[in-house]
Formats: structure tokens, sequence, C-alpha cells
């Protein structure tokens, strides 16, 4: 099963005149599954998460639309404003979402302008390398596992202190997945019931037991 993605977008990082980005105090927020840019768009603003999980959002080889990321608090997101391109992907407000805005302004500081195009670029490769590593995983994984690999993946898009994580609905897991959303269910079912999942008051947030997951990741094949 292939996981390719069309993702429209030059790889050729530096040849656009780039703009110096500055903090804007303003804080922008979008409520849950509200769309904040999406593909293609030209991109002016860079946004730093400060509450709330947001998604990267493409379209597979079979011209369906797929969850690749999920970012968190403290992330960047929108990077391609830093290097004055178009939006790679669609990001979408998970929960309710705050960001803190970057927007581009005049360039007056040669110096830092170049400190921010290679920061941006290694940040936007970090990301690509990221998401590919993602992606090439749940190809050769079990549906288990693949849901074992979302975990961790939404836990590294919390806070490191929270005690419970936002857990997508079966529908979106399947599509970030690629496997059925009964497929899903079944799977978030078995991990329930051996408490590797834990009930918290949150419909739409689980407790973990991440000793238990990462044993499964190392276990599962």
């Amino acid at each position: 099963m292939s996981q390719q993605l069309v993702v429209s977008h030059s790889h050729r990082f530096t040849r656009s005149p780039l703009p110096a980005i500055q903090l804007v105090p303003k804080l922008a927020r979008f409520l849950a599954k509200s769309y904040i840019y999406q593909q293609g768009e030209p991109s002016s603003t860079a946004f730093v998460i400060r509450s709330g999980i947001a998604c990267l959002e493409s379209v597979n080889h079979r011209g369906e639309r797929c969850i690749v990321h999920f970012l968190g608090p403290g992330a960047l997101i929108g990077h391609e404003a830093c290097l004055g391109e178009p939006r790679y992907f669609d990001a979408r407000a998970c929960k309710d979402l705050v960001l803190e805005p970057f927007a581009s302004q005049a360039r007056s500081d040669a110096g830092r302008h170049a400190g921010i195009q290679s920061r941006s670029s290694m940040d936007v490769s970090h990301l690509l390398r990221d998401i590919t590593k993602f992606r090439v995983e749940l190809h050769r994984s079990s549906a288990r596992r693949r849901v074992l690999l979302l975990l961790d993946q939404l836990r590294k898009a919390h806070l490191s202190q929270a005690t419970s994580i936002w857990l997508p609905s079966r529908h979106e897991m399947a599509d970030t997945l690629d496997i059925n959303h009964v497929t899903a269910s079944r799977v978030v079912a078995h991990l329930f019931r051996e408490n590797v999942l834990l009930r918290v008051p949150r419909s739409d947030e689980v407790g973990v037991d991440w000793h238990r997951v990462h044993r499964l990741l190392q276990a599962e094949p």
C-alpha cells in the first residue's frame, strides 16, 4: 500500500527574495475544525502555537485528503512565510487554537535576514523529513502499530507536563493512518482494554501509559 503524498511546492528554498520576520503582538484565534490557511495560498505570516493542536493536511496518491502531521504549543507553523513560498499544506485547528503571528515586514538588517532564511530552510527540511519518515513507517506497519505511532506523534505535539492528550476522531485517525475507521475503532478499543489508553473526563482526550506504548512499539512488527 503506497503512502506517496502529493505536495506541490519547490524544494529550492533559497531562490526567492525573503522578507525579514518580526513579532506581531496580536494573537490569532481559530475554532476547532477551522482552517488557518490552505495549500497554494500566498504566505505572509508564520505563527507560533501558544495553545491547542493543529494539523497539516495534504492529498494522497488516490486524491484523498489525509493528515500528515500534528503540531502543538511552542511549534512554528507556516514556515513558508519565512521563505517567500506559497503554502505547502492545508493547516487546520484540531482543538481551539491560539497563535502568535509573525508578519513579513520590510528588510532592515541583512545579517538577521540571512539568519532567518537559514533557520527557516532547516526547519522546513526537518518538517518534511519527519513527515516522510512517519509515512514510511506507516507503510510497513500493522494497523495496531500505526495507532501506536500516531500516539507517539501526538505526544510530541503536547506539552511535556500534559497528563492527557487530544485524540483524533476515528475517521481522522483512519485518514491519517490509511486504514478504515472500523479498524481504527477496534484497535483503540483494544488499547483501552489493555489500559494503554485511559479514560479522562474530556471525551476528546485520553490518558496514556507511555511506558506501555514504548514497550509495544518495540515489540510490534
